[in-house]
């Protein structure tokens, strides 16, 4: 099944999908499961510093913020669905909020 990117142009600032595969999306969910390893406990934390997969509904990427919205895949992270507003600056992405 193909994947389409589509973008939306909003003033100066163009918003995309970063595709499946690409360093840009692996950075997002790698940053997202660092910040569950350091934030959790128990399952969720083992899951995070496991590698355990995201099912991905939604990564949004806007100029330098991005939203991340996704649960694990077969149970891993108890099932929750995980949001996370996230930046990038000069050290890579990092988690401004996450729920």
């Amino acid at each position: 099944m193909a994947v389409a990117a589509f973008a939306l142009v909003t003033g100066n600032v163009q918003a995309y999908v970063p595709q499946p595969g690409s360093p840009e999306r692996d950075a997002i969910c790698n940053t997202v499961r660092l910040a569950l390893a350091n934030s959790q406990q128990g399952a969720l934390q083992r899951d995070a510093l496991h590698g355990a997969r995201f099912i991905i509904d939604l990564i949004d990427i806007e100029g330098t913020d991005a939203t991340f919205v996704g649960h694990g895949e077969n149970g891993a992270y108890l099932g929750l669905r995980i949001r996370a507003y996230l930046r990038y600056g000069s050290n890579g992405w990092y988690v401004l909020t996450m729920d």
